[in-house]
């Protein structure tokens, strides 16, 4: 079974995702602001979003990225 990122949230309302010590995400952000501000992260480095729904369609997974809400969005229906 394949490895989770572990979720951290810190007294301040932040949020960040790490797996194995670093900051990665693949279906998200890999930190998320109490102000709603997002960063995406994969391997401990800063992602553009669209690199994470490429990664899914490699995978076989729809997914798009909505710039409006900066949020991922899968295909649910498969």
């Amino acid at each position: 079974m394949k490895e989770q990122p572990q979720c951290k949230v810190y007294p301040d309302g932040t949020k960040s995702w790490c797996l194995h010590g670093k900051l990665h995400r693949e279906d998200g952000p890999a930190v998320e602001w109490p102000d709603g501000s997002k960063e995406w992260w994969f391997h401990d480095e800063v992602a553009h979003p669209e690199t994470l729904v490429d990664l899914q369609l490699s995978r076989g997974t729809f997914c798009y990225y909505d710039e409006e809400t900066d949020t991922l969005h899968f295909d649910e229906t498969k």
